[in-house]
């Protein structure tokens, strides 16, 4: 944004458009995403905010390929297609 300003007004008008708190700016950052990619990109980075090093772009690749099951419909897909033998097991695996 000041990139562009090409002199001092034009600079003064940038800063006083500024977001008044970072919470409001970073609202204005995540909803310039578009929102098909929105989530993903929310997963990405929550994975970046708790990971204990720099990530790799593999990894980070990794993170939003990986679909995540509320642990409701994993129960409702082992309920309806695990065999009834094998249902504890599975839960106590997918669930541990």
């Amino acid at each position: 944004m000041l990139g562009r300003c090409l002199d001092y007004d034009e600079v003064q008008h940038a800063l006083n458009s500024l977001p008044p708190t970072l919470d409001v700016t970073y609202s204005r950052i995540l909803y310039s995403i578009p929102e098909q990619r929105r989530e993903k990109a929310i997963r990405l980075l929550q994975f970046l905010t708790y990971s204990e090093r720099p990530s790799t772009i593999e990894e980070a690749v990794d993170a939003i390929a990986v679909r995540l099951v509320r642990e409701v419909d994993l129960m409702r897909y082992i309920n309806c297609h695990v065999p009834r033998k094998s249902q504890a097991f599975a839960r106590a695996w997918c669930l541990s």
